[in-house]
């Protein structure tokens, strides 16, 4: 809801474009500490626990946005709501992981990012209608409400560990010792996420992961990021502030909640998606993909009437749910299954720093630039992505990595 109406709204919030960007970005970074911390928390309590404090907190601080005044507050109740963002969805990829085996993976993993998504429409296009029917205090108490039935379903959840029942416990008795990120220091930081803990791992390997870590930087910098930040401002510049929807009265926020929901619809079709990645081969999928995202942010960029610009959205959202689920299973599948909830932590890092510096960076860049500008840049990064992904997925497979073979051959995906 939020990325909907504050773009679009955001006098209404009593903050600038630059602070904007600030609070959008602001739980992607914090995500960048929890995850591994989300990680070591469901290695240690299980699953059912904290994901359900998660989606109590969750929906504290969406009634929080509502009420919140200047930025300081702005800033604490969007670092919560990226802690518990980050408890949230790596719950989800484990039990995805446990429940599925490799040649469905792609499949299971369509279906978990669909259910995301279609909480996503739902906090989209209710919030922003309610947004401007309701104003901002009883839409997000509303909406808080509505979060907080999620609870509900908590207790499905499995009870097991995060690494399930196949947890490699050592003769001595005494679980593998897995090290959390360091944040003693930008460098030693940067390391761990660079070595993702594969030890004893040849040198493809690291390649493999380091290059889909990059490649998955690009898509959510590009999607997750700037665009979804930015959307509401780029309608805004396009339709005009006044703008409203004929016979309804509605004005930009639902039109700008109308196109996020419109990206979300298509990540709905993630299983059939991710179904056909695990036939055609994930990382053809892959690096097909993410140059057609870039056709798209390159159209929006530069494509002069708005219809025919708004028309690309489709192919942007259909390349990136493609392009996703295809790189979250050669993830799983590359993750060795001693130490997975913590690669799978760094992985979804990786997300969280594109997905983080896309809104920061976007709004700073429109100080000194344009939003053309912008969105080009980020289809010159996506094809940058797209060689680097593709210069070590398509070496010979190591013995030690997971791979399942396609239809086609028996190096698949």
């Amino acid at each position: 809801m939020l990325y909907a109406v504050l773009p679009a709204q955001m006098p209404a919030f009593g903050l600038s474009p630059g602070l904007v960007g600030l609070v959008l970005s602001t739980n992607r970074f914090v995500r960048l500490w929890s995850n591994g911390l989300a990680a070591r928390v469901y290695m240690r309590f299980g699953l059912q626990a904290p994901f359900a404090l998660a989606i109590a907190v969750a929906a504290v601080t969406t009634v929080l946005y509502g009420f919140a005044t200047g930025i300081g507050a702005f800033l604490v109740v969007r670092a919560l709501w990226g802690v518990c963002y980050s408890f949230l969805r790596l719950g989800g990829y484990l039990v995805v992981l446990e429940e599925s085996t490799s040649r469905v993976r792609g499949r299971f993993m369509g279906f978990f990012n669909g259910g995301q998504r279609a909480g996503s429409i739902v906090g989209a296009l209710v919030g922003g209608v309610l947004f401007d029917l309701l104003a901002r205090q009883r839409s997000f108490l509303v909406m808080g409400v509505l979060t907080a039935l999620g609870l509900l379903l908590a207790s499905r959840v499995g009870r097991r560990t995060a690494q399930g029942d196949d947890d490699p416990i050592p003769a001595n008795g005494e679980p593998i010792p897995l090290r959390p990120i360091s944040l003693r220091g930008i460098g030693g930081w940067f390391t761990g996420m660079l070595a993702l803990d594969l030890r004893q791992r040849s040198a493809d390997t690291h390649r493999r992961w380091l290059t889909l870590c990059l490649a998955l930087f690009c898509l959510t910098f590009t999607v997750q990021g700037l665009l979804t930040a930015t959307l509401g401002y780029y309608l805004r510049q396009r339709l005009g502030a006044d703008f409203t929807l004929p016979f309804l009265g509605l004005g930009i926020a639902s039109v700008s909640a109308g196109f996020l929901a419109l990206r979300w619809v298509v990540d709905l079709l993630g299983p059939a998606l991710g179904a056909a990645a695990d036939r055609l081969g994930r990382r053809r999928t892959t690096t097909v993909g993410l140059p057609l995202l870039a056709l798209g942010m390159l159209a929006l960029a530069w494509v002069k009437p708005t219809g025919v610009a708004l028309a690309f959205l489709p192919l942007v959202f259909l390349a990136a749910t493609a392009s996703q689920v295809s790189m979250d299973a050669l993830a799983g599948n590359l993750a060795p299954r001693d130490v997975r909830a913590v690669l799978l932590g760094r992985y979804t890092t990786w997300a969280d720093l594109g997905a983080a510096a896309g809104p920061l960076l976007g709004y700073l860049g429109l100080v000194r630039t344009s939003l053309p500008l912008l969105y080009t840049s980020a289809g010159v990064l996506l094809l940058v992505g797209t060689l680097l992904f593709a210069s070590a997925a398509f070496r010979p497979v190591p013995q030690e990595t997971l791979q399942e073979p396609s239809p086609r051959s028996a190096s698949g995906d």
